[in-house]
């Protein structure tokens, strides 16, 4: 979705109009006079008027990026914004007492963290909703592309992979009904666009279903199958590996995990049997199977599958012997058994388009629809109620024409908010980068601060600096590599802390083994004030990190 930057910069002023906030000396924040003549028509400016200055002088290009962003880290007046989580908190309890803020309650409620008990898809989920991106939905109504690019392929996708399917006329006649009002160029709402996807997810399905009825039955598919499970096995080896190291019952996942690629194994070594006496009169794949079951004999023989082999630097590991025997007998069968190939084939893909589709289709994480009922809230309005800048807009809107006691002191603290979401919005438009928020909240924690960056194609960076009460600072640095290895860098302030960190070391490791994250290198150091001595905690990279959340 392409936004152009004034489209963007005005979104942002005119979307709300905020009063005075916190009153700072707008003359004192400013180096220059010419900065101060361009950001200071009066004597005495909120942060808010400050930030609704520096995007009207980058819309009139009277300020470059690169100098807005120089005022937003040095301006004396944006040192004291204030803590997002701990004045979310102070604006909840004083609406508490109000019904008339009972809607949008819920939702900010929902938008507070609590680190004991929250909820990783959830999270990943209100990040995208945290106000950033509230101006970009609103823009997006008036886009001749609803539909995201990527959601579009893979439409496209669903409809090549269903056009060779055997079904019913009826059926045929439905899915490309609601195909094409997915591919139509009209306007689309996202209730529309949630409906016709759960359509498509329910109707790809059945006909998944209908055609395998129609089809004749492949002899060999079970075969390709499980050749295709065993390679998904043969993928687990390294987090098997990484779990059995960092859990005390080792041995018994060990054996577990033998089991079951034994199973496979043996199953696999009965199929290539029957394949060898039904080809036998064929005598090259009567010899390629001989040679397939040799391999699976060899494997059956083999005590573990968790450590590579290493008698010989040629010799390939457990994982490259696994992959290969399976590739050998889905090769196989698609030389003797095409249609069984194919079958197989289409089966696999069309799990992977039922993932996909999946992953598009929202859950429903704000409000179940029971409340959502019961409140009367406009499933239309879901998507910026859902917002955090949206419903604190909705509320600072209610309280201006408000009479309730504490109007007043509610309205300063939401529109408070406001300007430290403007805040992070200008700073991401300045800096190229995404600075964003999230009201994490547990006792102890004073604030902190995460920044993400992703330094190399398959090389991801993310810093997680925490100040805490009792314990002082702790700093975190994570190399996340090939989606799956994972380093870690702690760096404590004060030894109390590294003595903590130490005694739970050992359930970090096996909390990031449960979302398949495979543990390397674990390093405990000193904590370091100095912002780039941190570079060195990986000295091979350059970190200018993207991503910066506030917490």
């Amino acid at each position: 979705m392409q936004i152009s930057t004034s489209a963007f910069l005005n979104a942002q002023l005119t979307l709300h109009v905020d009063k005075k906030v916190v009153q700072e000396s707008a003359s004192k924040t400013f180096a220059s006079k010419e900065e101060a003549t361009l950001l200071t028509p009066n004597t005495n400016q909120s942060v808010k008027e400050v930030v609704a200055k520096l995007l009207s002088s980058l819309v009139d290009e009277a300020k470059s990026k690169t100098a807005v962003l120089d005022l937003l880290k040095n301006g004396a007046v944006f040192k004291n914004l204030g803590s997002f989580s701990s004045d979310l908190k102070t604006l909840v309890d004083v609406l508490k007492s109000d019904k008339n803020f009972e809607k949008p309650l819920l939702f900010l409620q929902n938008f507070q963290k609590n680190i004991d008990v929250v909820d990783g898809e959830i999270l990943k989920k209100q990040v995208q909703n945290s106000g950033l991106f509230l101006e970009s939905k609103l823009a997006n109504k008036f886009l001749d592309e609803p539909i995201h690019p990527t959601l579009k392929t893979l439409i496209a996708e669903v409809k090549e992979h269903l056009s060779a399917t055997n079904k019913s006329s009826l059926l045929a006649k439905e899915v490309a009904t609601v195909l094409n009002a997915l591919q139509s160029p009209k306007e689309i709402s996202q209730s529309e666009l949630q409906a016709n996807l759960k359509s498509v997810l329910g109707l790809l399905r059945q006909s998944v279903k209908e055609h395998l009825s129609f089809e004749s039955t492949a002899p060999l598919k079970e075969a390709y199958g499980v050749a295709t499970k065993l390679e998904s096995v043969a993928k687990q080896i390294a987090l098997i590996t990484s779990k059995i190291e960092n859990i005390s019952n080792s041995p018994e996942v060990e054996n577990s995990f033998v089991a079951q690629v034994k199973e496979i194994l043996s199953t696999l070594k009965q199929e290539s049997q029957k394949m060898q006496v039904a080809f036998q009169n064929d005598k090259t794949v009567s010899l390629v199977m001989g040679e397939i079951i040799t391999q699976l004999d060899s494997l059956l023989a083999k005590e573990s599958f968790l450590r590579p082999i290493a008698v010989h630097e040629s010799e390939n590991s457990i994982e490259d012997q696994l992959k290969m025997v399976a590739s050998r007998i889905k090769q196989q069968i698609a030389l003797v058994d095409p249609q069984s190939a194919k079958q197989a084939q289409y089966q696999e893909n069309s799990a992977l388009l039922d993932q996909k589709l999946q992953s598009f289709i929202k859950p429903e994480i704000f409000l179940n629809h029971a409340i959502t009922q019961k409140l009367s809230i406009n499933p239309a309005d879901m998507e910026i109620l859902g917002d955090m800048k949206g419903v604190l807009t909705h509320v600072s809107e209610t309280l201006s024409s408000s009479n309730t006691p504490n109007a007043k002191e509610a309205l300063e603290v939401a529109n408070k908010l406001l300007t430290q979401i403007d805040y992070h919005q200008l700073a991401s438009y300045v800096s190229s980068a995404t600075h964003l928020y999230i009201p994490f909240a547990w006792d102890g924690l004073n604030g902190g601060s995460m920044m993400m960056k992703q330094t190399k194609e398959d090389h991801f960076h993310c810093q997680i600096d925490l100040d805490l009460e009792k314990y002082g600072k702790i700093n975190m640095m994570l190399l996340l590599s090939q989606e799956k290895y994972i380093d870690i860098t702690i760096a404590t302030q004060k030894n109390e802390l590294k003595e903590k960190v130490s005694e739970h070391l050992q359930s970090l490791k096996q909390a990031l083994n449960e979302v398949g994250l495979i543990i390397g290198n674990v390093k405990l150091i000193d904590y370091k004030e100095d912002k780039m001595a941190k570079n060195d905690y990986f000295s091979d990279e350059q970190l200018n990190f993207g991503i910066n959340i506030s917490i």
